[in-house]
């Protein structure tokens, strides 16, 4: 069986599964970078099914998805970058909210001022 029959076969078991119909299937995932993507026919009745090994020999080995991951200080960078917008765009829709309702609570502001109101 050579490499192609192995992934015709992988991804003709990715696409059929007993328990999903089509409305409710997920498309299949594609292959990690450096693997193309399968182009052979789907398997035909009487074609040998794929044994253990030979599937998981197809799969993406994690010493190749540790290059995909971010450096250290990307990372932090990219964290607190996204939480600064975040909490930018919370804070603004909180202003607007305190905006929109001044007309119906009043102008006031603070505990203070409702101590002095309800006098």
């Amino acid at each position: 069986m050579t490499r192609t029959d192995v992934q015709r076969d992988a991804m003709a078991l990715s696409l059929a599964s007993p328990t999903t119909s089509p409305a409710t299937a997920k498309p299949p995932r594609p292959p990690g970078p450096g693997h193309p993507i399968p182009s052979s026919p789907a398997p035909q009745r009487g074609d040998t099914p794929l044994q253990p090994e030979q599937f998981l020999d197809m799969l993406t080995k994690p010493e190749d998805l540790v290059g995909m991951l971010a450096k250290p200080g990307e990372f932090i960078s990219s964290a607190y970058d996204f939480a600064e917008q975040l909490l930018t765009s919370q804070r603004k829709f909180a202003e607007g909210m305190v905006e929109a309702t001044k007309p119906l609570v009043g102008d006031t502001e603070g505990a203070a001022a409702d101590k002095d109101d309800a006098k």
